[in-house]
């Protein structure tokens, strides 16, 4: 009996090693943790989002070919407004829930991303009200219902990070006048590092960051650094540099005095007009890809070589990143010139894109459906596919591309409310297959009751493909009779293009129209 229990515990202590050296082993290496922070924010403000198969190719395939080694996950809960004293998640809407979270942190491990952990109060009822502005003035039984909620709170998310082993975790995030009541934040303190034994930061608004008496509880001293940067619009490189020295000079001083490192918690530029001016909020109307590159290159050079600066977490990158239009007003750099720039420092690969196709020739009557953006009316309303409606190409261009990944039995799907086809004879586009030159795209059009009309063309076996099959790496133009697709002299509301390959890859799509008469014959 005896013999065979020590037999059992054995076996036992085998399997745990074996166990042990598989989680291991299928991990890829990650960054130590003393290297430079290169991280990225990523956002989803919606249950099941992290948890969904399109977040574990945007890590996989989108953020870690950056060159980024982390990630900050956010996860955000809510009070009414900024006098309540109560903080509730809603995991059943806005909130992502705790296994989406896990897997979230586990899928970004396995992705060879180390992970911190960031939770984030917001305001319900007044999108106008920010969370720095949560105040109970001299109101002290308000003040500590508020942080027993808290309390509460955050210590649910350090048990997530505990869990999960994220590899960092943020005690708060900008809330301001809460701040300064040090002896509640040294609680605050307190209670997560009973729960959770990683290193600890706070990401303070940038203009408050100096002022926090109590950064020594804490591992690092995190900034949210949308300083303004008031040099007018379209400022160089240099002079972006230049309006950071003092700012660097001030950091340097803050990571001296409590002996701590800083962290850039989050920091980003919108593709706008004058983004340097007040980064945090939008304020210009024109697009300026070239505005947020610069604004990147300068924090990477006005930082380089600072040994107490330890990271930047840029925001923000979305679970549906290739749904992210470059021409709107987004933070993110994904499509982006900035990206280029982001990869170039982070070291990652360069992104590799087809040349541009040409322009549609020819005079006559065209209707652009996509040339850069979706035209006036159109939406994206495919389904089973990833559609990126920015996709940047070579880096001499500003022109854009539709990039699509479509799953089975999915299309890439454009609709509108109703084209009359009378002054319209063709549709035209270009295709971009990369490798793949045995594709099957099959495309259809849907008629004024949205219903999919019965014919439809091949792509691989009609003769309206350039050159009569795909082609690897090279644009190819589709001119296809409407009358073909079923649609002459009709109402249309949909183009729809489908994928039946078996092989589920990018593609490329451009330059999308209705062409009439005049257009150069095939």
């Amino acid at each position: 009996m005896h013999i065979n229990i020590i037999s059992k515990l054995r076996v036992l202590i085998i399997c745990l090693i074996l166990a042990s050296l598989a989680i291991w082993f299928s991990r890829p290496d990650m960054a130590p943790m003393s290297a430079f922070q290169k991280g990225i924010v990523y956002t989803s403000w919606w249950h099941g989002e992290y948890s969904s198969p399109e977040s574990d190719l945007t890590l996989r395939h989108e953020i870690k070919p950056t060159g980024a080694n982390w990630i900050s996950v956010v996860v955000t809960c809510y009070q009414a407004s900024i006098t309540s004293t109560v903080i509730e998640c809603k995991p059943t809407t806005l909130t992502p829930t705790d296994s989406d979270l896990a897997h979230v942190i586990q899928e970004a491990h396995r992705s060879g991303l180390r992970v911190m952990l960031k939770p984030h109060v917001d305001l319900a009822e007044n999108a106008r009200q920010w969370r720095g502005e949560i105040d109970f003035a001299d109101d002290e039984a308000a003040w500590q219902a508020w942080f027993r909620s808290y309390t509460d709170f955050i210590s649910h998310y350090a048990k997530i990070a505990r869990d999960n082993d994220a590899d960092y975790f943020v005690v708060g995030t900008e809330l301001v006048k809460t701040s300064p009541r040090a002896d509640d934040w040294r609680n605050i303190v307190k209670a997560v590092r009973k729960i959770y034994h990683g290193p600890l930061t706070y990401a303070a608004h940038f203009t408050y960051g100096e002022t926090i008496s109590w950064w020594d509880a804490l591992d690092a001293i995190g900034i949210d650094a949308y300083y303004p940067l008031a040099l007018g619009k379209n400022p160089t490189v240099e002079q972006i540099k230049t309006a950071w020295a003092p700012i660097v000079s001030r950091l340097g001083q803050l990571s001296g005095k409590w002996n701590r490192p800083v962290i850039f918690t989050e920091v980003g530029y919108q593709n706008l007009d004058g983004t340097n001016l007040t980064p945090w909020e939008t304020t210009g109307t024109e697009v300026d890809f070239k505005g947020q590159a610069n604004c990147y290159q300068a924090v990477f050079e006005a930082f380089e070589g600072q040994e107490w600066w330890h990271g930047v977490f840029w925001w923000a990158w979305k679970v549906h990143s290739d749904r992210s239009s470059a021409l709107t007003a987004d933070f993110t750099s994904h499509n982006k010139p900035a990206e280029s720039i982001l990869r170039q420092h982070y070291g990652g690969r360069l992104k590799l894109s087809p040349p541009m196709p040409p322009h549609p020739g020819g005079e006559g009557n065209h209707l652009m459906i996509y040339h850069d953006v979706l035209n006036a009316g159109w939406e994206d309303w495919s389904w089973n596919a990833t559609v990126g409606l920015s996709a940047d190409q070579d880096k001499q261009s500003e022109n854009m591309a539709l990039r699509v990944l479509i799953s089975p039995g999915g299309a890439l799907s454009l609709h509108h409310k109703g084209i009359d086809t009378s002054s319209y004879k063709w549709l035209e586009f270009y295709i971009y297959v990369g490798d793949n030159s045995k594709k099957q795209f099959v495309v259809s059009f849907n008629d004024a009751s949205d219903h999919e009309l019965s014919q439809k063309i091949n792509l691989a076996d009609s003769g309206y493909l350039e050159g009569g099959k795909f082609a690897a790496h090279q644009w190819q133009k589709v001119r296809i009779p409407i009358e073909k697709l079923a649609a002459g002299n009709a109402i249309i509301t949909r183009l729809n293009i489908k994928d039946l390959s078996k092989q589920r890859e990018k593609v490329f799509i451009d330059e999308i129209s209705l062409t009439g008469e005049a257009a150069p014959k095939p």
